[in-house]
């Protein structure tokens, strides 16, 4: 498979930012973490680049919100 998408929305957060992401991340981190290990298991991982974004194009910092 020469390209994967995959969509996980809800990444809107302002004054519980920090309390959401205690349960966004998780899955979002074993998720990758499984691919990768699948990658190298399958002698995959050095041919395959892994991109992991947002398409929100702001700076990453906490705002005022």
């Amino acid at each position: 498979v020469p390209f994967v998408t995959l969509y996980n929305g809800g990444w809107d957060h302002h004054r519980t930012i920090f309390q959401d992401l205690k349960t966004k991340l998780p899955p979002i981190e074993a998720t990758l973490a499984a691919l990768i290990q699948d990658l190298a298991a399958r002698q995959m991982l050095e041919r395959t680049l892994v991109v992991c974004l947002g398409e929100f194009g702001r700076t990453p910092k906490i705002n005022s919100r």
